[in-house]
């Protein structure tokens, strides 16, 4: 049986974290922060709906705190799988979860000095800096386009979104029965018709080879691969409205998820 469940970023647009349940095996879709106020959001960040030790592997969109932040989290209370991430992606997050521990600690330190009463008052940090360290080793890295078994019969490919350097798109394609089941997690892709946001390294560069940021949106939007993908998740805070009738991809047509799973 195959059960998507979500935790964050469903009517509400931080804390991006989707189970995907394969007849006992889990999958994470992004493991982000829930970022507001410290009494709103401590909790949530503190306590995953799942036990990390029976996570088996990870899928990240892109590197932004809201979809990476609370994977040193999960790394903090016992996750040892994979982590699966575009290069640029792997890189930035190398850089951006220490600088999130950093400023964690400093935030735990300031209060504990400043704001606590006494014993009682006192916080640790959300995570720490060797919490951000020891998710390096949990990073894999995988180009654009190329299709990974994160599981028994399944597969992840990354396709460029167009939202931040190594942003992407994650088809997924679950083979585990008769028939094959499509499914498209996808985060803040940019407009049908319209130029990714951020260009690839090859791309920059100058250089039209296959790999290049283009070409990479044109496989997402079916110009050169169209997946007859069976799913469609998209992001709460992008999902919610329609673009003008004269705008590109004004016809797609959406709608809130009411329900947890």
């Amino acid at each position: 049986m195959i059960e998507l469940e979500f935790h964050g970023a469903a009517q509400c647009v931080t804390g991006s974290m989707h189970l995907l349940h394969l007849d006992g095996e889990v999958v994470s879709l992004d493991c982000g922060l829930f970022q507001g106020r410290r009494s709103e959001t401590r909790h949530r960040n503190l306590h995953f709906p799942i036990d990390p030790k029976k996570i088996d592997s990870v899928l990240l969109s892109h590197a932004h705190i809201d979809h990476s932040g609370n994977i040193p989290g999960l790394v903090r209370d016992g996750y040892r799988g994979p982590v699966y991430a575009t290069p640029a992606t792997c890189d930035l997050c190398n850089v951006m979860l220490a600088d999130s521990a950093h400023i964690h600690e400093e935030d735990a330190r300031f209060w504990n000095e400043r704001r606590a009463t006494g014993p009682q008052d006192m916080i640790e940090p959300l995570y720490t800096m060797e919490d951000a360290l020891a998710t390096r080793d949990r990073l894999r890295s995988v180009p654009y386009g190329q299709p990974i078994a994160f599981a028994d019969g399944c597969t992840a490919t990354f396709l460029e979104a167009g939202h931040i350097l190594g942003s992407a798109c994650v088809l997924i394609e679950i083979t585990r029965s008769r028939s094959s089941s499509w499914a498209n997690k996808t985060i803040d892709t940019s407009r049908s018709g319209m130029p990714p946001i951020m260009l690839s390294r090859q791309a920059m560069l100058g250089k039209r080879g296959r790999n290049s940021s283009l070409q990479s949106a044109r496989a997402f939007r079916g110009e050169e691969r169209r997946p007859a993908f069976r799913q469609l998740v998209v992001a709460a805070g992008q999902g919610h409205e329609r673009h003008a009738q004269d705008a590109p991809g004004a016809k797609l047509a959406v709608g809130p998820l009411d329900d947890k799973r």
